[in-house]
């Protein structure tokens, strides 16, 4: 029968590791050795009875079903920063607006699927040919509110907040998730090449594994 992976799993290949995120339970799996060799294998529709029987028994294959959505992580390398953009005024409103939003998104993700809050935010988000240019005050008020939020750990419910207050506006971004090696996962948003939520230094490491 033709297998697939479930489409609340997600890859990204790193070469001696294939690390996976499952969306449903909101944690990353580190697959090396044979067991890397037998998700290849799926993705190239090469598995053999045993790499099926495996895959299948630990829930990385299931047969192979429609999907209606998909959380491609082929996205722009960043080659440029808001940080190295002028710096415009924030009023204390839109500053407060943007620490709400990343408490709702936190708030959000302890209840519900990492899949749930990632399709919402999808559903929202502008047709790439409608969208308009972001909004770099909207970007700095949320670099302006790590006063009251917070940095660490916070990556995923601050790009999703802002991703959702630029989609709100119809303003055209990317939320991606990245990983690397050693073990290390992160979030952040993006327009076209542009960076907008730090440094394009802290994200060179990171290997794309979804994008909203």
């Amino acid at each position: 029968m033709p297998l697939m992976m479930p489409k609340t799993l997600l890859h990204c290949d790193l070469g001696d590791v294939v690390v996976l995120l499952d969306l449903l339970g909101g944690r990353y799996r580190l697959l090396c050795g044979a067991a890397a060799d037998a998700l290849r294998a799926l993705l190239c529709e090469e598995t053999s009875a045993t790499q099926e029987k495996w895959l299948l028994e630990r829930g990385f294959a299931v047969e192979r079903q429609e999907v209606s959505w998909s959380f491609n992580p082929d996205v722009i390398p960043p080659t440029a920063s808001i940080d190295e953009c002028s710096t415009l005024p924030v009023s204390p409103l839109l500053t407060a607006r943007a620490v709400i939003a990343q408490r709702l998104a936190a708030k959000a993700l302890d209840r519900q699927p990492l899949r749930d809050v990632l399709v919402t935010l999808k559903d929202r988000a502008p047709r790439p040919e409608a969208g308009s240019a972001p909004s770099l005050t909207i970007a700095q008020a949320f670099r302006k509110s790590w006063r009251w939020v917070g940095q660490t750990d916070q990556c995923l419910s601050r790009s999703i907040a802002l991703a959702s207050m630029l989609f709100d506006r119809a303003e055209a971004a990317r939320l991606v998730i990245g990983v690397r090696m050693p073990f290390a996962a992160h979030c952040w948003v993006q327009s076209g090449s542009l960076l907008l939520t730090e440094p394009l230094e802290r994200i060179r490491p990171y290997t794309p594994i979804l994008a909203v």
